[in-house]
């Protein structure tokens, strides 16, 4: 996603990247060519095509585009919703599970910790699944995924679906052993289910697209009008045609075009949902909350160091899709991160001695 400043409009029409026009370039040439050849036409025979005919077909292609426009944003935005839906409920676990679960020995610590991991997990897997993609190695680079875990997820048609029940196991486990009773277990699973929920209907989004019959309506409607167009540009300012053409096809098609990239927002465009750092900032609020009762255990900081630590490969993609990545800054980040790091073992050390 691109960020810019709404308030600066003419920082905001000059800037190339991330634009609609890189898209719609073969589309404005044959515009242009049309129109030059729509010149020609008119000074050796005189043909024209009344406006008033063309009007006709301008309203109706309106119509259909803004139609066509409306139905993109509103999955686009639905899409983000349920990506919201997602961290809400995971913090709602998270929170539930820190505050409900009676006891702190290990086993609860564990299973706190277990389930934070799991979410993470499955927020990963979600990512990927809904990109159609399968790299489970960088998820055991990151340690949120283990060889055995690895495993049982191979060949999985529904990875989501599988870390779900490994969530609602732990959540059971600690019911069994009374660390949860049977109506905080229902707050717990409810959790669990409404990320599925989120998960199937961005699934469904993605896999139903816009439908082809209309569609298919839209591109022909399209051609039709920017072929026509410039028969009636031709009698009314002469070898501007060309020009005019060019402008209204890349108007025309860039408007679809924006329809056809906000449909699915969850790709690797430079405009669809960060999702990357979306998942990095929901994992250091969940590690937030989780804190909030284990701060003062060794076991957990042992646990967050080994399992949930991000690797700087999935900082820099984060940084990357957010196009917003700086290799000096970077580095920087790295190096302060790196003394943070020490200096805190040093103290932990010095407060062990004392």
């Amino acid at each position: 996603m691109i960020a810019y400043d709404p308030d600066n409009w003419a920082k905001l029409i000059v800037r190339f990247r991330g634009s609609i026009v890189s898209h719609v370039v073969e589309q404005a040439f044959l515009g242009g060519l049309i129109g030059i050849i729509a010149k020609i036409i008119f000074d050796r025979s005189s043909f024209e095509l009344a406006s008033s005919v063309h009007l006709y077909l301008t309203q109706t292609l309106a119509l259909v585009l803004v139609f066509r426009t409306q139905i993109s944003y509103e999955r686009y935005w639905n899409g983000r919703l349920q990506i919201a839906r997602v961290e809400a409920n995971a913090k709602k676990l998270v929170l539930h599970s820190s505050t409900l679960c009676d006891g702190d020995d290990r086993h609860n610590v564990e299973e706190r910790a277990r389930i934070l991991r799991h979410l993470n997990l499955m927020f990963a897997v979600i990512i990927q699944e809904l990109r159609s993609e399968d790299d489970s190695q960088t998820l055991i680079e990151e340690n949120i995924l283990q060889q055995d875990e690895f495993e049982r997820l191979k060949n999985c048609d529904h990875r989501p679906s599988v870390i779900a029940t490994w969530i609602s196991k732990t959540i059971h486990e600690m019911t069994r052993r009374g660390a949860v009773s049977e109506q905080r277990f229902g707050l717990l699973y409810n959790c669990v289910r409404e990320i599925i929920h989120a998960w199937t209907e961005m699934d469904a989004m993605v896999k139903t697209p816009l439908a082809f019959p209309y569609a298919q309506l839209i591109k022909t409607w399209m051609f039709l009008y920017t072929a026509t167009l410039p028969f009636v540009f031709a009698t009314l300012y002469g070898w501007w045609t060309p020009v005019l053409s060019a402008l209204a096809s890349v108007l025309v098609y860039g408007i679809d075009e924006i329809g056809v990239i906000i449909e699915n927002p969850f790709g690797h465009e430079k405009n669809d949902l960060p999702l990357t750092g979306i998942r990095q900032m929901m994992n250091r609020n969940l590690m937030i909350l989780l804190n909030q009762r284990d701060k003062q255990d060794e076991l957990v900081e042992e646990l967050k160091s080994e399992l949930f630590e991000e690797t700087d490969g999935a900082r820099r993609k984060a940084a990357e899709e957010e196009d917003d990545f700086d290799e000096n800054e970077f580095k920087y980040v790295q190096h302060r991160r790196y003394i943070a790091r020490i200096f805190g073992n040093v103290m932990r050390f010095a407060g062990k001695k004392r």
